[in-house]
């Protein structure tokens, strides 16, 4: 195999499982169509936190997907921590068109069972996710999260999601759904706490106003702890080492909540 056909692209009634990226008047074409939309006043919030080439990232893994731009771009598709997320219109759709069969067959406050079937061999799963469930993983930690406030959709699109992994891993890849990842980026801990640091996270808890535990900044840790599976003093710690970062998502995690009130 040369170096010309060694990327062709396989495909196995799936996913591409092999594509290389686009070059020539296919990579101009993309990064242009990026660089227009990124004018727009539409996608502004997505550039300023993805970056100026945030809309060429999500552009890319729609094409790896199979996806269109338009569908990627608007709510589908998201980059988080480095990660694809789809929503979970959009990952059914994905699953659907492959001609398999998807059903939601119980859906409730506290459990949500997703039953699939695939068209190709038959092969059949059901996926179940409770309240309890959540609560272990520590999801419900937060009263202001969306888990609490609106715990029916988020079972579900854990169930789904969970289904989606294990059955139809041909048709999303390794995407996670929308909620399993977290908008929130906090610099991982350092391996050495020295004074300075110490002072650091002391100055971080006073202006945050951290040990109360109803300030917008403690519950914004407690979110984070949430998502993240670490303690709540490694997670004020994380974040202690960029107070400017943790500053700019904390405005974006309390405006997201009054939008979901």
């Amino acid at each position: 195999m040369n170096e010309e056909t060694k990327d062709v692209a396989i495909r196995d009634n799936g996913l591409t499982l092999s594509k290389a990226l686009p070059c020539g008047a296919e990579a101009e074409t993309l990064f242009k169509w990026a660089e227009v939309l990124s004018d727009t006043k539409y996608y502004q919030e997505l550039v300023a936190s993805g970056g100026k080439n945030a809309l060429a990232a999500i552009l890319l893994a729609a094409r790896d997907l199979d996806i269109s731009a338009s569908q990627a771009i608007n709510s589908g598709l998201y980059i988080v921590k480095g990660k694809v997320s789809l929503s979970s219109q959009l990952m059914n759709m994905m699953i659907r068109r492959k001609g398999h069969s998807i059903t939601k067959t119980e859906s409730t406050d506290t459990v949500c069972t997703w039953k699939g079937t695939r068209k190709d061999n038959g092969d059949k799963m059901t996926s179940t996710f409770s309240i309890d469930d959540a609560k272990k993983a520590g999801l419900l930690s937060n009263t202001a999260s969306v888990w609490s406030k609106y715990p029916t959709r988020m079972l579900s699109n854990r169930a789904f999601s969970f289904l989606a992994k294990e059955l139809f891993s041909d048709c999303i890849g390794n995407c996670c759904i929308e909620g399993e990842m977290d908008f929130i980026d906090v610099t991982p801990p350092v391996a050495q706490k020295d004074d300075s640091q110490r002072e650091d996270v002391s100055d971080f808890v006073k202006l945050f106003d951290i040990k109360n535990l109803q300030s917008a900044g403690s519950r914004f840790i407690d979110h984070i702890s949430a998502r993240t599976g670490e303690t709540r003093s490694n997670t004020i710690f994380s974040a202690a080492q960029n107070a400017d970062r943790f500053a700019e998502k904390l405005a974006q995690f309390s405006e997201k909540i009054e939008n979901e009130v």
